[in-house]
């Protein structure tokens, strides 16, 4: 070993290890699902869910799809460098490159995934005409309690409810399908990229191939069907 590099591992910080009710523990790990002895990835896919509900307050925020659309992927950008800030705090705590319990990366990927989903289902539904009217006739924006109510009790929240739990299971499965399968480029991402933005970045890649796959299905369907 060289002397720079001996100089370099003697000035390293040893691990000191991080609290349960650290944030940096509580955002990496996502509130603990990551610690979760089996499946920590799949865990961590799974509770990203009550997250993707509450995004539905976004729409209270917004005038429009396309707004709804960036503020919720300004969000997700927000929740990438958080997650990639307490990936690299969680990462020196413990000496531990990418450890399995670190979901942070998981989440943000499937909210991607999430997003595509809903925008699916709410075209479908016409929600956001609902919810904002027309170029012609444009109404207010929803409040958020009017938010909750269209969402539990309007004509169509039995079959938005349907809806989006068939295609939000088919987002999940396909998002872990790519995240564990790892194609390229995510592979590469996987090796060569030894910090918290690569444990990050991977899943983004993971998520794009997951949305490729369901737009292609749903473009696809009706001539499947016919």
């Amino acid at each position: 070993m060289s002397e720079a590099k001996k100089e370099d591992k003697n000035n390293e910080e040893p691990p000191i290890g991080i609290k349960w009710y650290h944030p940096a523990f509580l955002t990496a790990t996502w509130f603990g699902s990551g610690k979760i002895p089996f499946a920590p990835g799949t865990m961590g896919s799974f509770f990203t869910f009550p997250l993707f509900i509450l995004s539905h307050y976004l729409l209270a925020f917004s005038e429009s799809e396309e707004q709804f659309t960036n503020l919720y992927l300004l969000c997700v950008t927000l929740l990438f460098f958080i997650g990639q800030w307490t990936t690299s705090i969680y990462m020196k705590r413990t000496g531990r490159h990418d450890p399995k319990e670190v979901v942070i990366d998981e989440v943000v990927g499937q909210m991607i995934v999430f997003l595509s989903g809903f925008l699916l289902v709410a075209n479908a539904l016409e929600i956001f005409p609902k919810l904002y009217g027309t170029a012609e006739e444009p109404i207010s924006p929803p409040t958020i309690s009017q938010v909750t109510e269209f969402f539990l009790n309007s004509p169509i929240t039995i079959i938005y409810i349907g809806s989006t739990l068939v295609i939000s299971f088919i987002c999940f499965v396909l998002f872990r399908i790519f995240d564990i399968w790892k194609p390229w480029p995510i592979n590469w991402c996987d090796k060569n990229m030894k910090n918290s933005f690569g444990v990050m970045f991977d899943d983004i890649f993971a998520a794009v191939y997951a949305v490729i796959i369901l737009y292609s299905f749903f473009l696809m369907l009706p001539f499947i069907i016919n």
